[in-house]
């Protein structure tokens, strides 16, 4: 008699456990598709990027600053690339008054991932509306932080003078090839080389407008075919679109990254709500819903509920390496009603 039962029961946590890894293994895909989306920017952008640093006149305005900020971070679709490029250009003997703007506008440009994720939930009119909202969150606190730090540092400089403060003891020596660990990175990687790898060294001297890489032509990594002894393997699925192979063109080869990466994270979101409201039964639901958005149960601790929330936000972003991951993952849940904007804003 305890065999149907037991039956039933191995079927339903079989079932549970494929949906649970088709959740996290579309969390990783929709992880891996942001990076193609980076990639495919990065590409279309090019030469472009070095353009907009080139007129050092115009870029003593601090609103052009910003805006120029803005636009190179949605080329790059990286604030970490972004603001990269922007030391190195202060490290070559551009002014830090001219590049606290720029950084600013950094920070906004990051956000328009948030709204690319939410825009893929327009099927559900519902999702949608939280989805955006919660996108809209991270661009209001980016957009109004922005501007009165601007203003604010227009009209006295405190940013360069304190950080001139910062600095003054420190010695010259070059710590700039410095990297920080990237976990993040260290997952994906071995899924997004095999389809697309680029030459970063290349993208930062466009940017930078240096001499030596005047003459490239491609940002994709080349030197694909050289199979050298010990030497680094380029051998990934672009390449035979690159100029060693079919050379179809850089624009061509960024359309057709951008077109797999949108397919792929469209695919991802829907895949992950669908899991989501399958996985989680409405009295599961409503029981993680609870949790969440719940202030912390101790009585006169309540408002320390959403300084909580920060430092999660804060540690997880540490973890990632990168904020427009976060807060992209951070959306569809919003958009499922697992968390509520009060939750999701701090």
């Amino acid at each position: 008699m305890k065999s149907p039962v037991n039956t039933e029961v191995l079927k339903e946590i079989a079932v549970t456990v494929t949906k649970l890894v088709s959740l996290l293994a579309c969390l990783y895909f929709f992880i891996c598709s942001l990076s193609f989306l980076s990639d495919s920017f990065r590409i279309l952008g090019g030469k472009n990027i070095g353009a907009l640093f080139s007129d050092s006149e115009l870029l003593k305005n601090p609103v052009v600053g910003v805006m120029i900020g803005v636009l190179v971070t949605v080329l790059v679709q990286s604030s970490s690339t972004s603001t990269s490029i922007i030391v190195g250009l202060v490290s070559a003997g551009a002014p830090v008054k001219t590049a606290i703007p720029m950084i600013m506008g950094a920070n906004i440009g990051t956000s328009v991932t948030n709204i690319i994720v939410a825009l893929t939930q327009a099927g559900d009119r519902e999702q949608f509306r939280k989805a955006f909202a919660c996108a809209n969150v991270h661009d209001m606190f980016n957009w109004l932080s922005a501007f009165i730090l601007v203003i604010i540092e227009c009209l006295t400089g405190y940013l360069e003078k304190l950080t001139g403060k910062l600095v003054e003891n420190v010695g010259a020596t070059n710590v700039t090839d410095v990297k920080s660990p990237d976990f993040l990175k260290a997952l994906t990687k071995p899924f997004t080389k095999v389809l697309v790898q680029l030459n970063k060294k290349v993208l930062n001297g466009w940017a930078q407008n240096l001499p030596e890489y005047e003459n490239a032509t491609t940002v994709l990594r080349t030197g694909c075919h050289q199979h050298t002894p010990g030497g680094p393997s380029c051998n990934y699925l672009f390449a035979h679109l690159g100029p060693e192979g079919v050379n179809i063109g850089e624009s061509y080869i960024g359309v057709i990254l951008l077109a797999i990466s949108l397919c792929m994270l469209c695919g991802c979101l829907i895949g992950m709500v669908k899991i989501l409201n399958a996985l989680l039964g409405t009295k599961v639901k409503r029981v993680i819903e609870n949790v969440i958005n719940a202030d912390i149960p101790i009585r006169g601790l309540g408002w320390l509920t959403g300084y909580l929330a920060m430092l999660v936000g804060a540690i997880m972003t540490i973890l990632v390496q990168s904020s427009s991951v976060f807060t992209s993952t951070l959306t569809p849940l919003a958009g499922a009603g697992l968390v509520s904007l009060e939750r999701a804003y701090p």
